[in-house]
């Protein structure tokens, strides 16, 4: 009984952290739309990466409601530090080429893949369908 509670805490615990990453690549990516307007093609395909992490986000939203917890607001993943560099913060240069923002989303769209990866392992796992069918 109580290993089958720290599991569901466990759990609980990767989706809310994958709620926060998706958080995190959602607001990048609505900067992102800003730099690369001159470049339409590169613009359509940034929204649609923004849709797809607002979908999993919200999916996995109503995953924590449906197992009766707390949404966690995002907390600064390694993801939005990412994104920072890409975009020159550390160096203070706030000009970054498409090819900067697209090498940005490749690396975090790793770390997702990453993530959800753990989080379908854990469905399997837990015999938890709704959450493998998201992951």
């Amino acid at each position: 009984m109580a290993e089958d509670r720290e599991h569901e805490q466990t759990l609980r615990r990767h989706v809310a952290e994958t709620v926060a990453l998706e958080s995190d690549i959602e607001r990048a990516l609505e900067h992102q739309l800003e730099e690369v307007h001159a470049h339409p093609e590169t613009a359509a395909v940034v929204r649609h990466f923004r849709e797809t992490a607002r979908s999993q986000r919200e999916a996995l939203e109503a995953y924590l409601e449906r197992q009766g917890d707390e949404i966690v607001e995002a907390t600064g993943t390694a993801v939005a530090a990412l994104f920072g560099a890409s975009a020159g913060e550390a160096d203070g240069v706030q000009t970054p080429t498409v090819s900067d923002v697209l090498r940005a989303d490749y690396a975090a769209f790793n770390f997702a893949a990453i993530s959800y990866a753990t989080l379908c392992e854990m469905g399997l796992r837990l015999y938890d369908p709704p959450l493998r069918e998201i992951a």
